[in-house]
């Protein structure tokens, strides 16, 4: 058992404890092969979620320079020059957002994100995600129902409520095909907030149901249209945490997936 621990500490975890008994050194053998499982899978994770950040660094970059290249050249008619120019824009900001993703994960792994919640008009900050995402949108020709009664005001941190909206929407995004519709719905419920996000997509089996929210995790067959890192999802869990609520997800193969979460109403 000594050895095999040793070659765990190395980082290889293709040997297991031999079990030949079923007393207490049984049960440390047992326990030893299934952390040993648990390390590899983690250790698997991580590999995937590197290999995905480099591609999502790469690919941009790539196209960066493509441009910039051309535009020093002076390949680039006159007349495109603006549209390669949003090009690049749209780029960069996918560069900027994968870094902060990155950088707030590590806080909130390590405790030192917190939040600032207020009372403000989450109705209206919906409005403008949506607009922000509408290029997004636009390019997998997919829509998005807003079902909302009034303009709600909640009391939470506008900041981090604003990246759970954006990283659900793209999750979303994700996961749906062309032309179809992402519905979003904002219902009172006592003195909270319900706040649904729903898509049309593949949808997820119950077996990667229960890991979405661990980090690096991403259910690579479902995802069409991005293959993303694995953490956004684990930032929007942490996130709703932090606001003391919850967020379930419910799903079902060929129909789509449905996000729900709670935040507390204010008197404005």
């Amino acid at each position: 058992m000594n050895n095999v621990v040793l070659r765990f500490a190395k980082g290889d975890f293709s040997r297991k404890v031999k079990i030949a008994t079923k007393d207490e050194i049984g049960q440390l053998g047992h326990s030893v092969n299934y952390m040993a499982k648990e390390l590899e899978s983690i250790e698997q994770m991580r590999r995937d979620f590197v290999a995905n950040v480099s591609h999502d660094l790469r690919s941009p970059l790539t196209s960066i320079k493509g441009f910039l290249v051309a535009f020093i050249d002076g390949t680039i008619p006159e007349q495109k020059k603006s549209r390669y120019l949003s090009i690049m824009k749209s780029e960069t900001e996918r560069l900027i957002k994968l870094v902060n993703d990155l950088l707030d994960i590590t806080k909130l792994e390590s405790a030192e994100l917190t939040i600032n919640p207020t009372s403000y008009n989450i109705s209206e900050q919906l409005r403008l995600v949506i607009a922000k995402m509408e290029p997004e949108l636009s390019k997998f020709e997919i829509e998005v129902e807003l079902d909302e009664e009034e303009d709600y005001f909640v009391f939470a941190d506008s900041d981090r409520i604003e990246q759970v909206f954006i990283n659900l929407l793209q999750n979303a995004i994700h996961f749906s095909t062309r032309q179809q519709v992402i519905y979003i719905k904002m219902k009172k419920v006592e003195n909270m907030l319900s706040v649904s996000i729903k898509d049309e997509g593949k949808g997820i089996n119950e077996e990667n149901l229960k890991k979405i929210w661990d980090r690096f995790y991403k259910v690579d067959q479902s995802r069409t249209n991005n293959l993303g890192t694995g953490i956004g999802l684990s930032i929007v869990k942490q996130i709703i945490d932090l606001h003391q609520t919850e967020i379930e997800v419910t799903s079902e193969l060929g129909k789509g997936t449905t996000f729900t979460f709670k935040l507390q109403l204010s008197g404005e």
